[in-house]
């Protein structure tokens, strides 16, 4: 649909691909990644640690991430990645590993649900002052 809709639009490119090896041959720096309910969650965490820490070497990357969590999927003592829901995806420590890879997150919520899972709200990069995005993000929330 949003193919059709923005096709005059020539800064828009829609890919379907396997997102680990469409960025290892078309990243480039300077580039925004955006996931949206449940992307990273169907890599392995051994692939996701590759992945993160090559769009890290690309240089400045922006990544937003909206991904589920498992509930039952301990954050502050379990650091590592957990299968989880009944297609047995992985509830990932995004924290942990969006650090291990370089990147700065300045902001990480989450909005509970009523399911087997939650969603959590990240952006990170890899070249901003973590105090300042957090200020920016904080006042423009406020108002």
């Amino acid at each position: 649909m949003n193919k059709d809709t923005y096709v005059a639009n020539k800064k828009l490119e829609f890919v379907a691909s396997d997102g680990f090896e469409w960025a290892n041959s078309h990243a480039t720096e300077n580039m925004i990644f955006v996931t949206s309910r449940g992307v990273l969650e169907y890599f392995t965490e051994p692939k996701l640690q590759e992945f993160l820490h090559g769009l890290n070497a690309l240089g400045k990357t922006i990544f937003i991430a909206i991904e589920p969590n498992g509930v039952n999927h301990n954050l502050e003592t379990d650091k590592t990645s957990q299968p989880y829901g009944y297609e047995r995806s992985f509830s990932h420590n995004y924290e942990v590993l969006f650090k291990t890879a370089g990147f700065n997150l300045w902001h990480n919520t989450k909005k509970d649900k009523d399911l087997d899972f939650y969603l959590r709200y990240m952006a990170a990069d890899n070249y901003s002052n973590v105090t300042a995005k957090a200020s920016v993000l904080s006042k423009a929330l406020a108002n």
